[in-house]
């Protein structure tokens, strides 16, 4: 979220993969899906309302899209607006929009319908300003869903079938079009991106996929069984036939048919669909039938009885199928309604699944419900024995709740399945650094660095590591090595900050405190470290601004409270002061340094009991505070006159949690 929240992160989305992953391991590069994300956080920060609105919003564009491709196909216009309708309305591609990931799905449509739009018209009267617009949409559907490749056969096949058309020289300026727009995703592709797998293997994997067709198929005239993230093993195929008989057989009793379009259609749905599915075990994702349901609809208009909309019997159909599927799209939105929900259908469509129970075990461990958790982890290991994320995930889990030794065993067994992986070594590593040794950790970090060299949050951990042990210089130098890997990490910033900023060095320090809290705009600890180095500088005014800001992130900011305090107090304004120490004191009744100094303001205003209070507070909770003994001290002394100076603290380390 921090990433998206930065606007000067607009080239950095064609930077990364769409998961943010480590550069050559994802899978997939997806830069507009990214930048639409960003654009939603300006508008919105981390509130679901902006994102939910932009995928509503894409949604009804598609639709109108898609009666503009009905119309320029030369379908009637009522058939036209009753599909155009159905797909708006139709619980099978909900999920594009009640799930906000689903969006690629949704914006990937529009790009298509509008790169098809224009090809319709450039070939219609000839103008290469379509044909220009037709490559702009073209190369913005691919860099949103590499499917979008399949508008090139898609294309050619309407210019073969239904304009029963040759290719001519015409034509060459697209063909030059799409290669040129292909080679640059492909080339920026290959280097933030995993190799992509071997075409034949793509075929092999869409080949074992094949039979994930009829689920999907089955959704459009069934949506009873609506899975959100299952296997092809736990996708029932009776809808999915039954499906496919019913519209064989309506076609079969249609004298008007017409083969091209009914071929054209069936073309769509496949190249749309089946790219989508290509890896071995994917997943049934229900958005994932959003372009390719078109295909369907054009089959369908290819029915007498659908294409003339005539007759009793379809008047009646049709508006069954718009009043009962709204309703079962009402429905099915409580899936999406949060995290917890999301998994719990997930694991409940899909049992067979082990990342459907891992993702429930997630979701339960970070409700804090771990017992729970365990059982669906158990769930995952049951399935696959072999699934070393499931061990992984677990053993972060039982190490945040100080069941150190079963997450060290779950550790090992993860190593044992993929003993090659850097981020199990790393997370291996902090148990050990939370356990105290330090050297155990140290090696765990060089043997993910080993395996990955370019693994910035090893190197962090390391530096953290040292830095715990004292070791501050060589702690810089594993944070530089992160930053160097990484330039928007914004933790490396903010613990070199505070290596700065325990040497005295103000001015540096002030940077990169700065700089974590643009790259994590939510960390109020770097606004409040930011501000105690400019208070170190004398720039009152800036470092209040900046306590402010993290008090509007985390209003239980106790360290927040305290500085602003001080700021208020040395520009004699003791009564804000006084308020802004005691909000810290409701926080945190044990903060010395609160006590402190809101019992310089009360000796100070003559209120010396309850300056003595809170003295003698600021001494029980750090009975070696000289400047608390010296004030108790000064104001036991003084019985009826104006105590001379006390001695109030300065932001300095105590305030920044070190």
């Amino acid at each position: 979220m921090s990433f998206l929240r930065n606007a000067g992160n607009i080239l950095g989305a064609f930077r990364h993969d769409v998961f943010f992953l480590p550069r050559g391991t994802g899978d997939f590069y997806r830069p507009l899906l990214t930048l639409s994300f960003m654009l939603d956080a300006q508008l919105g920060g981390g509130a679901p309302f902006v994102y939910r609105l932009t995928n509503l919003l894409l949604h009804l564009l598609a639709s109108v899209l898609l009666f503009k491709v009905l119309i320029k196909m030369k379908y009637n216009r009522t058939p036209a607006f009753f599909f155009s309708l159905l797909f708006t309305l139709h619980p099978a591609i909900s999920q594009a929009v009640y799930w906000l990931p689903g969006r690629n799905d949704s914006l990937l449509a529009v790009f298509s319908l509008s790169a098809f739009l224009a090809a319709l018209k450039f070939w219609e009267t000839g103008s290469r300003r379509y044909a220009a617009w037709h490559l702009v949409f073209f190369a913005l559907a691919l860099f949103t869903k590499e499917t979008a490749a399949a508008l090139v056969p898609v294309c050619l096949l309407y210019r073969l079938w239904i304009d029963e058309r040759p290719v001519t020289s015409t034509d060459k300026f697209l063909a030059w079009g799409w290669g040129a727009a292909a080679a640059l995703f492909f080339l920026l592709r290959h280097f933030i991106a995993a190799n992509p797998p071997e075409f034949f293997n793509l075929v092999l994997g869409m080949a074992a996929n094949g039979l994930i067709v009829l689920p999907y198929l089955g959704n459009i005239l069934f949506p009873a069984n609506l899975a959100v993230f299952a296997v092809q093993r736990d996708m029932p195929v009776g809808y999915g036939l039954i499906t496919l008989g019913l519209i064989a057989c309506a076609l079969a009793v249609s004298k008007e048919k017409r083969w091209n379009r009914i071929a054209f259609g069936s073309a769509w749905f496949l190249l749309f669909l089946l790219p989508s599915n290509s890896f071995f075990g994917s997943y049934f994702m229900a958005h994932r039938l959003y372009l390719p349901f078109l295909g369907i609809i054009f089959v369908l208009l290819e029915i007498d009885q659908v294409k003339h909309f005539k007759g009793t019997g379809m008047v009646i159909l049709c508006a069954a199928a718009l009043a009962i599927f709204p309703a079962i799209t009402l429905l099915h939105g409580r899936v999406f309604k949060d995290r917890m929900s999301y998994w719990q259908s997930a694991a409940a469509d899909s049992p067979r699944s082990e990342r459907a129970q891992e993702g429930l075990a997630i979701t339960l461990a970070s409700a804090g419900r771990l017992d729970e958790a365990a059982a669906y982890f158990e769930k995952a290991l049951q399935i696959n024995p072999k699934y070393s994320e499931a061990h992984k995930n677990w053993a972060g889990f039982l190490a945040g709740q100080g069941r150190d030794k079963e997450a060290d065993a779950h550790y090992r067994a993860a190593l044992s399945i993929t003993p090659k992986s850097a981020e199990i070594y790393n997370n291996w590593g902090m148990l050990s650094a939370k356990q105290g040794r330090a050297e155990e950790a140290i090696a765990r970090y060089r043997h993910a660095l080993w395996l990955r060299p370019d693994f910035a949050e090893a190197q962090y951990n390391w530096g953290r590591t040292l830095a715990g042990s004292n070791e501050q210089e060589e702690a810089v130098a594993h944070y530089r090595e992160a930053l160097r890997i990484d330039p928007d990490f914004g933790d490396a910033h903010y613990e070199w900050g505070k290596v700065l900023t325990e040497q005295g060095r103000a001015e540096e320090a002030a940077a990169h405190f700065r700089t974590a809290a643009r790259n994590k705009p939510d960390d109020d600890e770097a606004l409040n470290n930011w501000g105690v180095v400019l208070a170190m500088q004398g720039r009152q005014e800036e470092a209040a601004a900046r306590y402010q800001e993290a008090l509007q992130i985390d209003p239980a900011n106790a360290e927040a409270h305290n500085n602003w305090g001080l700021v208020l107090d040395g520009q004699g304004r003791p009564e804000e002061a006084a308020a802004h120490y005691r909000a810290a004191l409701r926080l945190q009744p044990d903060y010395g340094e609160a006590h402190n100094n809101l019992g310089t303001v009360l000796a100070k205003a003559g209120r010396l009991d309850e300056a003595v209070e809170h003295f003698r507070a600021a001494l029980k909770a750090a009975p070696g505070n000289s400047r608390a003994q010296e004030n108790l001290k000064i104001v036991l002394a003084l019985k009826g006159r104006r105590p001379p100076s006390l001695r109030k603290r300065e932001p300095k380390r105590g305030d920044m949690g070190l």
